[in-house]
């Protein structure tokens, strides 16, 4: 079955990376980009990238 092949990519992933588009955010308990808690503020860029 599907689920049981993503299961198995996700069990065998270093990391996991979600995304999330319009709608999702601070009524997800998300932070927001831009306010004083940000999320560029939140999590800063890591060393050598970009």
């Amino acid at each position: 079955m599907e689920y049981r092949e993503a299961s198995g990519w996700l069990k065998e992933s270093d990391a996991l990376l979600i995304c999330a588009g319009a709608g999702m955010g601070v009524d997800s308990a998300l932070p927001d980009f831009r306010g004083d808690e940000g999320f560029w503020r939140a999590y800063p860029k890591r060393e050598g990238w970009g």
